[in-house]
């Protein structure tokens, strides 16, 4: 067929005579707002009287049949939860979910064409490689081009080479647009609402019945209510899908139509019920299944005591404390090193640094904290290896240790040349009171042979207090770093006995080399 872009009337009236010759499966791509599901019904409606053809719904998140969240296929209609409104965030669910509609459709209507609305996702890199492994999983024999100006000419040379398959490219028509996302999830809620009406509350054993798609540590019975909930019977197919409406530790309320058989498991996601706005949209698992405590970090629903493997199966130098993942990175006889990650914050914490080789740098990369208890080669080796991680990154991060560090700090760096630094991937380091230092990536100029360290004068709550780059409170302990002589690229805030640069932060000094 030609790949000139036509009309929506002359593309169905052009594939409807080439699909009556021969069974077929037409898949229809386009973005949001062009017309795609506007020409998926047109063709779809006249295949069906004149050839017996089916639908497939594949866009969960502006579904053409059934409700938010799953696929769906006509004739004979069956239902495949994933559980999003976005088929990239369950991915491998959603192409083993169009695999099985697939193979319902092809045992029960052999020969019949097939006519399948795909998610708007087209346009980037992410985007063509769905539509390509749509078209692989379909066995689609013709694609469907809804496009504005040429928008999807790179899908159009990838489909366009391939023998097996008929190119139609159809112009969108002036009048389409696409809704705003407040009108998406409302849509969304309106076809939740429809497929729930007349729907009957059922209640299912959490204990027994097993819940695919929920994070490793459950669902906490305040995260289950509102959830979209897939009803699975034992080979995996969708029975129905319901909206949860509370849970207990032991069972589940939910609301769903009628259906045959009884749920062997369930299958969750991230799509959700908004009752106040009557939309249907993502909702995240939440982190904690309770409300946070007091304290910095919440706490989860497991009992204090009990620890578990969280990194690599069998190894016991990882383990979860309520709170935080801890991990031994050099094992119960190698140099001591403990890398800290609260489960509510980004930055992670390394009590003393042994041998940081051991940890991937991209842990090291995310380092806010460093707390050091004394400077043996053992607990104090791996601060070259932090430091050569953190060059070149915009990462901030403080370190606190006992009297003297900052000297001890400053014998380590003074110990290498600097000569081919570049002024704008330079380093710095502030000291603080107690010893505190913040190693930084950013704004340094290129270091002069001699400077030297001397102490910040900003007060701690009882003892010191200094801010990370997120601006969250540090705590260091009381003691007062003295003034020393320092290595290339180390800065302070206080009186030096040279006359450093001004420092890009605002108040304060930095080393450099003298103007």
């Amino acid at each position: 067929m030609s790949s000139a872009p036509l009309d929506l009337l002359e593309a169905v009236s052009r594939i409807a005579a080439d699909v009556a010759a021969s069974p077929a499966v037409v898949l229809v791509l386009g973005r949001p707002g062009r017309g795609k599901s506007t020409l998926t019904r047109a063709l779809g409606e006249r295949l069906e009287r004149e050839s017996g053809a089916s639908l497939l719904a594949l866009d969960p998140g502006q579904p053409s049949l059934g409700p938010p969240a799953a696929f769906a296929l006509s004739s004979p209609f069956s239902l495949a939860f994933v559980g999003s409104t976005d088929p990239m965030a369950v991915r491998l669910t959603a192409l083993g979910e169009l695999l099985r509609l697939v193979r319902i459709f092809e045992r029960a209507r052999p020969g019949a064409p097939l006519v399948i609305d795909a998610c708007g996702l087209v346009a980037n890199a992410i985007g063509r490689e769905w539509a390509i492994r749509q078209a692989e999983a379909s066995s689609a024999t013709h694609v469907v081009l809804v496009e504005r100006e040429a928008e999807l000419e790179p899908l159009a040379r990838i489909f366009g080479a391939r023998r097996a398959l008929r190119l139609v490219r159809v112009r969108s028509a002036d009048e389409a647009a696409a809704g705003s996302s407040n009108v998406r999830r409302r849509a969304r809620g309106e076809r939740l609402l429809a497929w729930l009406e007349g729907a009957s509350e059922r209640r299912l054993s959490l204990a027994s019945t097993p819940v695919l798609g929920a994070p490793e540590r459950g669902l906490g019975a305040l995260d289950w209510k509102g959830r979209l909930v897939g009803l699975l019977d034992r080979d995996g197919a969708t029975l129905s899908v319901g909206l949860a409406l509370e849970a207990s530790e032991s069972e589940l309320s939910l609301r769903a139509p009628a259906f045959e058989g009884e749920p062997a498991a369930l299958r969750v996601g991230d799509a959700a019920w908004d009752e106040t706005m009557k939309t249907v949209g993502r909702r995240p698992f939440l982190e904690a299944q309770e409300k946070p405590r007091a304290a910095a970090f919440a706490i989860r629903e497991k009992p204090a005591y009990h620890v578990e493997p969280f990194a690599v199966p069998g190894d016991d130098r990882s383990k979860r404390a309520p709170g935080f993942q801890v991990h031994l990175a050099n094992g119960l006889f190698g140099d001591p090193l403990v890398h800290v990650r609260p489960l509510r914050d980004k930055d992670g914490i390394l009590l003393d640094l042994g041998r940081a080789s051991s940890l991937p740098v991209k842990l090291l990369h995310r380092i806010g904290l460093v707390l050091l208890s004394h400077a043996h080669v053992d607990h104090f080796f791996g601060f070259d290896e932090l430091l050569r991680a953190l060059l070149g990154s915009p990462r901030e991060v403080v370190l606190v240790g006992p009297e003297g560090i900052a000297a001890k700090i400053a014998s380590r760096i003074g110990g290498y040349s600097w000569n081919l630094i570049e002024s704008d991937s330079a380093y710095g380091i502030t000291v603080s009171r107690a010893g505190q230092l913040s190693v930084r990536a950013q704004g340094a100029k290129r270091p002069s042979e001699a400077t030297r360290i001397s102490s910040r004068s900003s007060s701690f709550p009882g003892a010191g207090r200094a801010s990370s780059r997120s601006g969250r409170p540090r705590a260091a302990s009381s003691t007062r770093a003295s003034a020393s002589p320092c290595a290339p690229f180390l800065s302070g805030t206080g009186t030096s006995s040279r006359s450093p640069t001004r420092s890009r932060r605002g108040s304060g000094s930095r080393c450099g080399p003298r103007r």
